[in-house]
């Protein structure tokens, strides 16, 4: 089994420790994603969590547990127990359904992480964050307007400041030209390596998954839902990321 950090907490690490890019919002919680092989492996490790004493469960939510200083844990489980449409159903009703597309290549492409005591972590790279991130506003972005598309504007804003402005010159110097626009550029090369994170094997149906999210959310004259969740005093700009973060994804300059 492989643990991996998403959410909120994998974006601090890699933009605010890592490359010190301020960030509005905190978070409270921590995010796990968990390669495991079936739901019975799942739920050992979730039970030998709990007979540590540092954690307890919460009722009736079975990817979450209270750590002993208050802070939420969630885990949530991928690879063995997804289906072939790459979404698990929790049991024992299976009634609650939710999307891992992304998970699986989010491992792959891993950040790894040194903290104090020479442990490794494996981190969500910031491409694969914004695929699922992409997946989670889509999924759940009428329940909770404004959460993931925070996070969307954050990196598509910030990508080239995180470690990634050398690459200007070589993997992005087809936009070095009069038009040439720093923000809009990071999202361009942001968007080719989220491409690039799907490019594997029988990953086509993933790469149109998040190319049906966007297409209408990039349309000028569409609702611009996500544009205006992202930054409401400037929607425009916010479509102009998102615009050119797809023309990346394509390979389209």
């Amino acid at each position: 089994m492989s643990l991996l950090v998403v959410g909120a907490t994998a974006r601090d690490i890699l933009l605010t420790y890592a490359y010190g890019i301020a960030i509005a919002r905190g978070t409270a919680d921590i995010d796990f994603a968990l390669a495991t092989q079936d739901w019975m492996s799942f739920e050992s490790v979730r039970t030998r969590l709990i007979k540590t004493g540092d954690f307890t469960a919460q009722d009736k939510t079975m990817h979450r547990l209270l750590y002993k200083n208050g802070m939420p844990v969630d885990i949530l489980p991928f690879d063995g127990v997804e289906g072939i449409n790459r979404h698990i159903e929790w049991p024992p009703e299976r009634a609650v359904s939710m999307n891992v597309l992304g998970y699986r290549e989010a491992l792959e492409s891993a950040e790894r992480v040194r903290l104090p005591g020479d442990s490794i972590l494996n981190v969500i790279s910031l491409p694969a964050f914004m695929l699922v991130k992409l997946i989670a506003w889509f999924e759940r972005g009428r329940d909770a307007p404004g959460k993931d598309a925070y996070d969307l504007y954050l990196v598509l804003q910030n990508y080239l400041d995180a470690g990634n402005q050398p690459r200007l010159y070589s993997d992005a110097a087809c936009l070095l030209d009069d038009a040439f626009d720093y923000s809009t550029a990071g999202a361009w090369l942001l968007g080719a390596d989220a491409r690039a994170v799907l490019e594997q094997p029988g990953e086509e149906r993933s790469k149109a998954v998040i190319t049906d999210i966007l297409e209408p959310e990039i349309d000028s004259t569409g609702s611009l839902r996500l544009a205006a969740e992202m930054d409401r005093r400037d929607p425009g700009r916010s479509l102009i990321l998102l615009q050119s973060f797809y023309r990346g994804f394509l390979g389209q300059r």
